[in-house]
């Protein structure tokens, strides 16, 4: 991927996220160490490069960097960094399921991951966001402390920062046996 597709693709987020703040207000925080802003709707935490944020945020309606900087009861990257450096964190795997969690013909689709011997499910829109950020970051399978926490993917390498995206705690199992699979004692 091109320089120049990564910096579309962060715009995309922008405006994905700008979307969403229709829903829910959106809030921030800026590293300026690592000149990244983290964008949250309360549900995901998705990093972008503060020139391309500064740049694109009124555009995208997203908050503007004064107002992000306003915000310092909020701190995103710690929510980002408990669980990467968590002793106990384990690799969660994207399966190929998945379910419709919507009720009264109403569509939520959501991809079901593994997370040991568990599984979790993640809102869909917020998985085809994480397909945007870099191959480095999205590439790899996430962590997770378990199945309730935040599933993080998290990079050193080419910037210092990650993503968090909350999962949507419904009994899975009951979901499954709904839909004929069986779990296996």
């Amino acid at each position: 991927m091109t320089e120049k597709q990564q910096i579309a693709n962060y715009i995309k987020i922008m405006k994905i996220m700008g979307r969403f703040g229709k829903e829910r207000p959106l809030f921030g925080q800026y590293d300026k160490e690592n000149g990244i802003v983290y964008i949250s709707d309360g549900c995901c935490i998705f990093p972008i490069p503060s020139e391309i944020y500064i740049d694109n945020s009124i555009a995208t309606k997203c908050p503007m960097l004064v107002e992000i900087e306003s915000y310092k009861q909020v701190d995103l990257k710690r929510f980002i960094m408990e669980t990467v450096n968590n002793s106990k964190v384990m690799n969660c795997m994207m399966t190929t399921i998945l379910i419709n969690l919507g009720k009264n013909g109403d569509e939520k689709l959501a991809h079901v991951y593994r997370c040991g011997n568990d599984f979790g499910v993640i809102d869909k829109k917020y998985v085809e966001i994480m397909n945007l950020l870099p191959p480095v970051l999205s590439a790899y399978n996430p962590i997770a402390k378990d199945i309730k926490s935040p599933i993080v993917g998290y990079t050193e390498n080419y910037y210092t920062f990650g993503f968090a995206i909350l999962p949507i705690n419904c009994d899975f199992v009951d979901i499954m046996a709904r839909l004929g699979f069986l779990k296996e004692n």
